[in-house]
């Protein structure tokens, strides 16, 4: 069953291309590689369909169909192994072009699916930026073998201010630790394969006493204590107990673990705005639907005389100004992101320059919070 009705289809055929539309989407922009990927998850959607896609929210199931298809076709190992870590594999990159799609076309699908994705891509920034070789390669094998990844920074009575962490090291006397205390508000933290989690050491102050490493969400002193949040996915609370930090599961030290968490939320806020993108298609598509299927005095909404027919037929909405304000925002959002794609290439960036480049970071801020008044506007209207 499909999940966009043939309705609100054809009212995107005017604009073609300008809005996702999995009925014609072919990802021809891309590589062969990537397009696979792509239209393979669109497949699975559609094959889905909506009718049990919105079960599965109501019924708040995890979606481990979603990640075992992930696992099957290598989405995650594909799109998210840079070059220097993908063992000679032509197809993996890191590559903010096609990252970017595919957080639209999860988000388009639903905003639980797009979530398990970013939060591996949180999980996975502390490791990248890592000079730590062995943990690279690990994560790079568990991307292979179908893993997903967590970022273990917020606390509850602290949210993300990393100055005051909770989560303590003491030293272990052979160059490693032992963690004690808990995250809060941590998603992928039930099955994560590698959890970047980051604490301060307890024998010195300051900003060089932080440290990143690397924790096994299935470690005995790895306590999952609950999903802080009532829906499909799984956003933990979790705490280690005495949890032995191996030298090989450090990360990063000092102020390069303060870096790499800035760095990491950075990537964060830019994939923020695309993912908005594709739940404001969607929810487009839907008030198309809805107004369509909106019979008042005979006729159909969308089928009143004094409504221009470009009208009907691209707002569908009987000239209804909410619908028409949220497509003006949309649009704008849409035919920019091409432009933008280039502002943060992590295999494309100077030698010795490790940061997290996002040059339009504040504008996919803006595009964010534009979704947002855009699902606002669809949300609210009466037509």
């Amino acid at each position: 069953m499909a999940t966009v009705d043939s309705t609100a289809s054809a009212a995107a055929t005017g604009n073609r291309g300008a809005l996702f539309n999995p009925q014609t989407y072919d990802a021809a922009e891309f590589d062969p590689a990537t397009r696979r990927v792509l239209l393979a998850t669109i497949e699975f959607f559609e094959a889905r369909g909506k009718v049990a896609l919105k079960e599965a929210d109501h019924e708040r199931t995890w979606y481990a169909d979603f990640l075992e298809f992930c696992k099957r076709e290598r989405v995650f190992a594909t799109l998210l192994t840079p070059q220097a870590e993908a063992g000679g594999d032509p197809d993996k990159r890191w590559d903010t072009a096609r990252i970017c799609a595919f957080n639209e076309i999860t988000g388009f699908y639903g905003l639980v699916y797009w979530y398990t994705w970013q939060v591996s891509i949180l999980g996975l920034g502390p490791i990248w930026q890592s000079p730590n070789a062995a943990a690279r390669k690990r994560a790079a094998d568990l991307l292979e073998d179908g893993a997903i990844f967590a970022f273990g920074l917020s606390e509850k009575h602290h949210g993300a201010d990393i100055y005051s962490t909770d989560m303590i090291l003491e030293p272990d006397g052979s160059g490693g630790f032992i963690a004690n205390g808990p995250k809060y508000y941590i998603g992928n933290g039930n099955e994560a394969g590698m959890v970047s989690v980051f604490g301060r050491r307890s024998d010195v102050d300051g900003p060089d006493g932080y440290v990143f490493f690397a924790a096994d969400s299935k470690h005995p002193k790895y306590e999952l204590i609950k999903n802080v949040v009532n829906a499909q996915s799984y956003v933990s609370n979790f705490e280690l107990h005495a949890y032995p930090v191996r030298e090989e599961d450090v990360l990063h030290t000092g102020k390069a673990a303060f870096h790499a968490a800035l760095n990491t939320v950075n990537v964060g806020k830019f994939n923020l705005g695309f993912g908005s993108i594709g739940i404001c298609e969607h929810a487009f598509y839907e008030a198309i639907t809805h107004a369509h299927e909106r019979v008042l005095y005979g006729k159909r909404v969308t089928d009143f005389p004094h409504v221009p027919v470009p009208h009907r037929r691209l707002c569908a909405a009987a000239g209804h100004e909410a619908v028409r304000r949220a497509r003006h925002r949309l649009l704008p959002l849409r035919l920019r992101r091409r432009p933008a794609l280039p502002a943060l290439q992590p295999d494309h960036q100077d030698e010795g320059d490790n940061r997290g480049r996002a040059r339009d970071r504040p504008a996919l801020g803006c595009d964010r919070r534009q979704g947002v008044r855009g699902r606002h506007l669809l949300r609210d209207g009466r037509p």
